[in-house]
């Protein structure tokens, strides 16, 4: 790995010779500060945590800065790290929102994603659901949040938590019957940059993370549903 990451500083050295010289603002980069720091010196570019003579802006975080959005519209000439209205893909209600219009729109398209219902608004929906079929076992993931956290596996109406029922949740019907490596499993996360909208670009980065559950599966029952690392793919 220290050899890999000497190439990398290698190859970062090199492309600095021949890069332009730019500022980066990252004064909304508060969690990522360090790294983007130490790419920025690789590069030889100047960092500087405030506005007004930056090339670049970096914001790590949700949309809701006010001087971003301000910045987007007074200073179009400047790149920017975030396309606008990234929440709307990023967090689960509003992309499964979007999700459930798309298979309406165009079934036969997007019939790969299951039955997903938006909590607390989709309420009566989920309990319609749940009352045809009290087998079919749903996975209910708060919007928000990441690293498996407030997820539940419920197969009836009553099982659902008030923080289901009062904030901004999700409820699929989950996939019983799921691929496996060695018997657990399994998701891709595969690295993209977006880089505009019209047209569509986006970079494909060359490596993946595989993420796995560390206990072997089996299909969700009353005794096992609420044993995480069976579920959630969340071990790299």
């Amino acid at each position: 790995k220290s050899m890999e990451k000497n190439e990398d500083q290698k190859q970062l050295s090199s492309e600095k010779q021949e890069s332009k010289q730019l500022v980066v603002s990252a004064k909304l980069a508060v969690q990522s500060a360090e790294t983007i720091a130490d790419t920025v010196k690789l590069l030889g570019w100047t960092l500087t945590t405030n506005y007004g003579k930056e090339d670049v802006i970096f914001n790590p975080g949700p949309d809701e800065y006010e001087d971003y959005y301000e910045m987007l519209t007074t200073r179009p000439e400047l790149s920017y790290s975030r396309i606008p209205h990234m929440t709307e893909v990023a967090w689960k209600n509003e992309l499964g929102f979007l999700i459930n219009f798309m298979k309406a729109s165009y079934p036969e398209d997007y019939n790969f994603v299951t039955r997903t219902f938006i909590m607390p608004q989709e309420e009566d929906g989920l309990k319609r659901a749940m009352a045809e079929n009290s087998k079919v076992t749903w996975i209910c993931k708060p919007s928000t949040l990441f690293g498996g956290s407030q997820i539940e596996l419920v197969n009836e109406f009553s099982e659902l938590s008030d923080q289901i029922l009062k904030e901004n949740f999700i409820a699929q019907e989950y996939i019983a019957h799921p691929y496996l490596i060695s018997e657990r499993k399994f998701d891709l996360r595969v690295y993209v940059v977006l880089f505009g909208a019209e047209p569509m670009t986006a970079y494909f980065y060359n490596e993946a993370i595989g993420r796995f559950c560390t206990v072997s599966y089996q299909e969700p029952t009353n005794e096992n549903k609420k044993i995480s690392y069976m579920h959630l793919t969340n071990y790299c």
